[in-house]
């Protein structure tokens, strides 16, 4: 049946002849928009596609975008390669509490890609075969906004493709949880907020729904307000 508009997480599990159970160790985050929105619930013109990522079942690592909705921008890529697009971007930005960090995106397969933060080196490696790579640096990030720039070379060291793109990394969730209300600080969502607080990120819509009266849109909320969270039991 088609899927319905909204958010959903997709994981996958099986059971053998003898009864043994095994969860795939990925899951997927779908967010399919409503008929002339966008996913942030804005209205758009030309039709928006859906947004589906492969993130971990459990604990931290990369994620992966499967499918991009096709009005966002991947970033700002050059110089182009004799003319040719050059397939390079930059799809995903993770970082846990600690500031540990993976950036991952798209090339050209077997690509060598350098990754620069604020045009210091953060790392380097080869995409893949299907064209996915991550990069995760081993020093730690402070919160701040940070210019990430990805460069691709060529086998002399010569730089022939480029994608540069700016990121918040927001600092540590804090706030009276356990007492029921919070207060909203600089890169804070609701969804990291209902993962703090729920241990799952799409109970979002339960602190949604108690504070609507000061949500106008739940993909935007202001530091400073001060949120009713709500017991699930």
């Amino acid at each position: 049946e088609p899927i319905r508009a909204g958010r959903r997480v997709f994981s996958l599990s099986e059971e053998t002849t003898s009864g043994k159970k095994k969860t795939a160790k990925k899951k997927v985050i779908l967010v399919v928009p409503k008929v002339g929105k966008d996913i942030a619930g804005k209205k758009v013109k030309i039709t928006s596609g859906a947004l589906a990522v492969l993130v971990p079942q459990k604990g931290a690592g990369p994620t992966t975008v499967l499918q991009r909705p096709n009005e966002l921008n991947p970033g700002v890529v050059s110089p182009k390669s004799q003319g040719k697009k050059s397939g390079l971007s930059v799809e995903t930005v993770d970082y846990n509490d600690e500031g540990q960090i993976t950036v991952g995106g798209k090339s050209k397969p077997g690509a060598s890609l350098n990754l620069y933060l604020d045009n210091n080196f953060a790392g380097k490696t080869i995409a893949s075969d299907k064209g996915v790579w991550h990069i995760a640096p081993q020093k730690n990030l402070k919160p701040g906004l940070y210019n990430l720039r990805v460069d691709h070379l060529n086998k002399s060291g010569r730089v022939i493709a480029r994608v540069e793109t700016r990121f918040a990394r927001a600092g540590i969730i804090k706030g009276v949880i356990e007492e029921g209300v919070f207060l909203v600080q600089p890169g804070n969502s609701l969804w990291r907020i209902a993962r703090r607080a729920y241990g799952k990120g799409n109970h979002y819509t339960v602190i949604y729904k108690a504070n609507v009266d000061q949500i106008r849109n739940p993909d935007l909320i202001y530091p400073g307000q001060l949120f009713l969270v709500p017991n699930l039991n």
